[in-house]
């Protein structure tokens, strides 16, 4: 009888080769979902920062040169109520100011809207300026 020889056991490394073969094969299908979501999500939040920037760049098209200036509003300057215009309690300099301040922010809201600009804010400023304490 001849000598035994070793058997390399074929069927157990088919078998390993196979589960192992699928393991990398379930990891590399779950790692392709993950890339192709970050990709989805990469491109969704480009078209949201590109439509960001277009409507910046929009308002910023709109809104005047000098929308910055005399705003003491802005600044957190105004300590009293803005509609209070009553010629006894506040000094002229302070009445003035604050028509100032109401007519330069109506014009920035009514940027492109010439014809109310020039007929009922100039009416609405001749009357504050005649000195009558209530506005109809």
């Amino acid at each position: 009888m001849p000598p035994a020889r070793n058997k390399f056991a074929v069927g157990h490394f088919m078998r390993t080769k196979k589960q192992l073969k699928n393991s990398l094969a379930e990891e590399k299908a779950k790692l392709s979902l993950e890339i192709k979501n970050s990709q989805q999500q990469i491109h969704r939040l480009k078209i949201k920062a590109t439509a960001i920037t277009e409507t910046k760049q929009d308002l910023q098209c709109k809104v005047p040169s000098n929308a910055n200036t005399k705003s003491s509003t802005a600044n957190g300057m105004r300590t009293r109520s803005p509609t209070t215009l009553e010629i006894d309690e506040m000094a002229p300099v302070t009445l003035k100011r604050r028509r100032t301040e109401t007519f330069d922010m109506a014009l920035m809201v009514h940027v492109g809207q010439k014809a109310i600009q020039n007929q009922h804010l100039m009416v609405y400023m001749t009357h504050c300026q005649k000195g009558a304490k209530q506005v109809p």
